[in-house]
């Protein structure tokens, strides 16, 4: 992020009015044909960054305007209140401006809500809300932690210096959310973020490509698959799953499914497990039997092309999966999928877990306590954990919120009619905690080189593990 505009933001209101702070000064335009945000600011290292911000919050000095401070304020008890939510999903914003909508009609509101948002990369959020704190200029009221970038706020703890514990103001957090979405937002006892989604791992396959190549879909283990894979592919050159051998979220899935983890609850590496080389060797089967399809960039325009071509014939993905990349990307192939659990190992999961965003609430702010309201009606009650998935196809995270009629009855068009819920419902009591790290991101580099070599025969599974642990916890002493 540069250092000359610290703050060069371009929120989007509700009502298409453009904010844009820029140096502390705010500015409001309207333009009711906007359909994204910008921001003037480029990316940089961390190193550079906390360089830059510390610089701009040396500049900025005390005579920032327009865009507020993030120096403690008195948060408002009632009346109009301007809440800015950062995120890297339109959908997030969309729902909390639903639910300000129902809150403002209620005859004993206590809040006036307007919501603005500002929609960035995952990593740039978390850039911006850290140099916003640094600089002394406005910070977002509500923004959301992608879970990787949360790992940025664990560090030292920064993010106890701005954010909200919600541990504190969430009466029963612990009991009634599921635990393995509230541990990877926690930095000791604090929980500074709620996640939006339960991101359970279920595999996606084409009925009706299954059906015409005579494949069973009755299939109980990993190795079941490998082998219905490989014939498919000999057979008919089609793949029953995608991976990416530049990816670490396979191997962190099927790692965590048999129970491992990539660190312990007390801070220490732990992806050199057993578990770890299981799934790398697992995965270099399926590739090299051509059960699955490596590609090097799952996401883009091969990825995309093979799921619509039919190359591609089933995925182990999260549940988020469906609505935001196969809806998106292959919509003519509306009914043609289906879900179900994943194949299992001997021990561990029937699940496992990937990605996720939580939301917090900035302190000592005037919006404080008027987010605080809103993010406990629409994360924090039974009719809002609903609403999520029905607006915004989110799982819910809270535990009662499964028993809720409208979802076990609720039937996806894009997936024939089936009940997801059915499969959901099977597993979410088996979902396991993702463990994050002040040190997720240098886990994450040199893991994807592991994975790597691996995947190229250029190491063993059991050295590329023992050669990336080694690396990692060198870095973590430091």
């Amino acid at each position: 992020m540069s250092s000359r505009h610290p703050t060069l933001l371009t929120l989007r209101s509700s009502d298409h009015r453009i904010i844009i702070c820029f140096g502390g000064a705010a500015v409001a335009h309207t333009h009711p044909q906007s359909s994204s945000v910008r921001t003037g600011a480029g990316s940089m290292t961390r190193r550079g960054f906390l360089t830059a911000a510390g610089g701009a919050a040396i500049g900025a000095g005390v005579g920032l305007t327009g865009c507020g401070r993030s120096e403690a304020q008195t948060p408002k008890s009632s009346g109009p209140v301007d809440l800015q939510v950062w995120t890297n999903d339109p959908n997030y914003p969309a729902y909390f401006t639903y639910w300000a909508k129902q809150l403002n009609q209620r005859p004993d509101k206590r809040f006036d809500y307007r919501i603005s948002s500002l929609i960035q990369s995952t990593d740039q959020v978390v850039t911006k809300l850290l140099t916003s704190y640094m600089s002394g200029t406005r910070l977002p009221d509500m923004p959301g932690f992608e879970i990787s970038q949360f790992s940025r706020l664990q560090r030292d703890d920064i993010g106890g210096q701005f954010a909200v514990d919600l541990r504190k103001e969430i009466p029963h957090l612990d009991r009634d959310f599921y635990k393995a979405r509230i541990v990877p937002y926690s930095s000791g006892d604090a929980v500074y973020g709620l996640d939006s989604d339960m991101c359970m791992g279920v595999y996606y396959y084409r009925e009706d490509l299954w059906k015409k190549y005579g494949l069973s879909t009755d299939f109980e283990t990993w190795d079941d698959l490998l082998a219905i894979g490989a014939k498919a592919h000999r057979d008919h050159d089609v793949a029953v799953a995608a991976v990416s051998s530049n990816d670490i979220t396979w191997m962190t899935m099927l790692m965590l499914q048999q129970g491992g983890q990539c660190f312990g609850a007390d801070g220490s590496l732990q992806v050199d497990n057993p578990h770890t080389v299981d799934a790398l060797k697992l995965l270099r089967r399926g590739v090299q039997s051509g059960a699955f399809m490596d590609l090097s960039n799952f996401y883009g325009a091969a990825g995309v092309a093979a799921m619509n071509a039919g190359q591609v014939i089933g995925y182990i993905m999260p549940d988020w999966f469906q609505p935001f990349v196969l809806q998106l990307n292959a919509p003519k192939l509306s009914g043609r999928w289906r879900i179900r659990p994943f194949p299992r190992f001997t021990t561990g999961h029937a699940t496992a877990v990937w990605g996720g965003t939580g939301f917090g609430v900035t302190k000592n702010q005037p919006g404080t306590t008027a987010a605080l309201d809103l993010l406990k009606q629409a994360y924090c009650t039974r009719e809002g954990q609903v609403q999520r998935f029905l607006k915004a196809s989110y799982l819910p995270t809270m535990k009662n919120a499964w028993q809720d009629a409208r979802l076990r009855k609720y039937e996806s068009k894009y997936l024939g009619g089936q009940r997801p819920f059915d499969v959901y419902g099977q597993i979410v009591e088996d979902t396991p905690t993702m463990v994050t790290s002040p040190y997720w991101d240098v886990m994450n580099a040199r893991m994807t080189i592991a994975l790597s070599e691996t995947m190229r025969g250029i190491q063993s599974p059991e050295r590329a593990v023992r050669d990336a642990a080694d690396s990692i916890r060198s870095q973590m002493a430091r």
